[in-house]
């Protein structure tokens, strides 16, 4: 099941969910959402979704989790769950249905089966499937890395969380917000200035009641407004630390860090060796624990490819250029990309 990229927070191998999730049993009538109260060790959540309800998963809710690769700081944690905790309550499953190597097996009382998980004659990882009770079946699926017996133990412990509480973890792991849910946000104004003669405004999105708890992932998304037009994508909510954006015809250059203390940010035109750039200062937008550093600047028409630095250490923290087919052209003659 794909998703994408999202700011991930580690939780505790060590640590009980039990608590952390508040496991209740779901009201009367509301369906149950199961998620695992033990994870294996380097495990942290990564997203929630469903209940879906149309089409061939109608009924599923799925809660995924990938390791956060803390023993290979090198590899990028995973963008899709290497484990999954899948509930289906219209009594269909499974989501994981190309499996080889079944056998039964007893889970929480109840017989289920195992199997491997396959791609045409390869195999990629387990499951184990079990109905909970009438109309209720849960899959538990690891992908590539978990031994049986820990997926095993994933499984006795799965335990219900309340249906308030499954939808706040739904929206607090989307870090990609629909169209209407970014322009229904809070904004709050970061910086202004002119160009050209003309006013800009630049400003942050913050999500809705943010944050909900240690499970919200969303970020504050940037917004430029220049001469009564606006820079809003829901694309842009993924933490760039670099864009190279062409509005009314005035070239801006923003972005957003995660985590760092910044300062000073300074702007330079690559394709210029003379060029002392453009220093503006950065903007802080925290949830409390979470810092995210914003910064703008407003560039000359003939700007092409450009480094962002800091002003004292003149560390580079990132590059940008034009993603318009006749900007790259225009920028070509100077030898950039």
């Amino acid at each position: 099941m794909r998703a994408p990229r999202r700011l991930l927070r580690a939780i505790s191998a060590s640590v009980s969910l039990a608590a952390v999730f508040a496991v209740a049993a779901p009201a009367a009538g509301a369906d149950p959402y199961y998620v695992p109260t033990h994870l294996p060790r380097h495990y942290q959540l990564l997203v929630a979704a469903g209940p879906y309800t149309k089409g061939e998963y109608a009924g599923m809710s799925t809660i995924g989790y990938v390791r956060d690769n803390t023993d290979q700081p090198n590899v990028d944690v995973a963008d899709e769950p290497e484990l999954e905790v899948l509930t289906h309550t219209h009594g269909s499953c499974c989501y994981y249905d190309l499996t080889t190597r079944e056998r039964p097996i007893r889970i929480r009382g109840h017989r289920g089966t195992t199997a491997k998980l396959v791609d045409g004659s390869a195999e990629y990882g387990q499951v184990i499937v079990w109905e909970e009770r009438p109309g209720v079946k849960i899959e538990v699926a690891s992908v590539w890395s978990l031994p049986h017996g820990q997926l095993k133990d994933v499984a006795e412990d799965v335990a219900t969380v309340s249906e308030r509480y499954w939808r706040r973890l739904v929206v607090g792991t989307t870090l990609i917000p629909s169209e209407g849910a970014l322009r229904r946000r809070p904004r709050r104004v970061l910086d202004q200035g002119t160009a050209a003669g003309h006013a800009w405004v630049f400003r942050a999105r913050i999500p809705r009641g943010w944050p909900l708890g240690w499970y919200d992932f969303r970020v504050p998304c940037p917004e430029l407004s220049y001469r009564g037009r606006r820079i809003l994508s829901r694309w842009e909510c993924e933490l760039w630390p670099g864009l190279w954006r062409l509005l009314d015809d005035q070239i801006f250059v923003y972005g957003v860090f995660p985590s760092l203390r910044v300062g000073r940010v300074r702007i330079r035109d690559q394709g210029n060796a003379d060029d002392r750039g453009v220093v503006v200062p950065t903007h802080v937008v925290t949830d409390g624990k979470r810092r995210f550093t914003f910064y703008v600047a407003a560039m000359p028409r003939d700007t092409c490819w450009v480094t962002i630095e800091r002003v004292k250490s003149r560390r580079l923290l990132a590059g940008a250029g034009p993603g318009y087919d006749a900007e790259r052209k225009r920028c070509s003659p100077a030898g950039m990309p």
